[in-house]
């Protein structure tokens, strides 16, 4: 609510519970607070050890700016990405796996060029 009539975000000062707020600010349409706790969470958590949770997360709540971040994160370490711990959360997800493979694609033609 701090938000909502103040536009105070000082509640978002550790990382703890970034996912639950976007969760909750996606769910009730805080659209300027979920782009912020999106670039928080890009800024201060994404990471490859982190990538697959936080890409099932934004692809689950319509995060786009967090998605590509971790799409790219993932491509960059392709090589890893069948060993990754959280790797079995992902074969469940065609569509998903789908996108990932097209963007690992697209990062070695970039890289090519």
């Amino acid at each position: 609510l701090r938000f909502i009539y103040a536009d105070d975000t000082s509640f978002l000062h550790t990382d703890a519970n970034l996912e639950e707020l976007l969760i909750v600010a996606n769910r009730f349409g805080c659209w300027k607070l979920k782009l912020i706790i999106e670039a928080k969470l890009i800024e201060a958590c994404l990471n490859f050890d982190t990538s697959i949770d936080l890409l099932l997360i934004a692809d689950g709540h319509s995060c786009a700016m967090l998605k590509e971040a971790a799409m790219k994160v993932i491509a960059q370490n392709t090589s890893c990405l069948m060993r990754h711990p959280q790797f079995s959360k992902l074969i469940g997800c065609v569509e998903l796996m789908i996108e990932i493979q097209q963007n690992i694609a697209g990062e070695s033609n970039d890289t090519i060029e």
